[in-house]
């Protein structure tokens, strides 16, 4: 007879390691003249929390290119978007 074999008592997966360019970038962004160790590095930590927590598809991650439609495409085929104008023509002005 086999060992039946616990999925719940295997250790968790590894957590990805953190890219250094990030970790540089955190720090660059944070650390400054006349700004404790402490406080810039605990500042660049909690950055790079949030930015683990935003994940790869948020619009504010550079790798991320949103896929938004076409303003004004009456089809709306997977596009809930709302054609808004750039400019409001009011007595013949554009």
């Amino acid at each position: 007879m086999s060992r039946v074999q616990l999925k719940l008592a295997r250790p968790p997966a590894p957590k990805p390691r953190i890219p250094y360019s990030l970790i540089k970038r955190a720090i660059q962004l944070y650390r400054g003249r006349g700004v404790p160790k402490e406080v810039y590095r605990r500042h660049a930590r909690e950055w790079l929390k949030q930015r683990e927590r935003m994940g790869d598809q948020h619009i504010l991650n550079a790798k991320f290119l949103p896929r938004w439609g076409v303003p004004g495409a009456g089809d709306g085929v997977g596009v809930s978007q709302v054609f808004a104008p750039r400019h409001l023509q009011r007595g013949g002005h554009a």
